[in-house]
């Protein structure tokens, strides 16, 4: 809400990555696949509009985000906007 006030304003990102791999008795990789997420937690005062930019976003693909997410921005601009 507009009006909510914290004696701190703290936000926290994890990024969390998986591998998944089939690998033969020889030990060579049949198949293997990545996938990843990036997981917020905020307590911030107001309603903040946050951008959240990436290094190399041409190697994000295949991707969903929450509805605050501006999807329109992301496709246009790369970057991740959202209040």
């Amino acid at each position: 809400a507009a009006g909510v006030k914290h004696s701190q304003n703290e936000i926290y990102i994890d990024i969390v990555e998986e591998i998944d791999a089939i690998i033969d008795a020889n030990g060579n990789v049949v198949s293997s696949d990545v996938s990843g997420s990036i997981q917020a937690q905020s307590v911030l005062s107001g309603v903040p509009d946050l951008l959240l930019t990436f290094a190399d976003p041409e190697l994000i693909d295949d991707c969903s985000f929450h509805p605050c997410v501006r999807y329109g921005r992301y496709e246009m601009d790369k970057v991740v906007s959202f209040v």
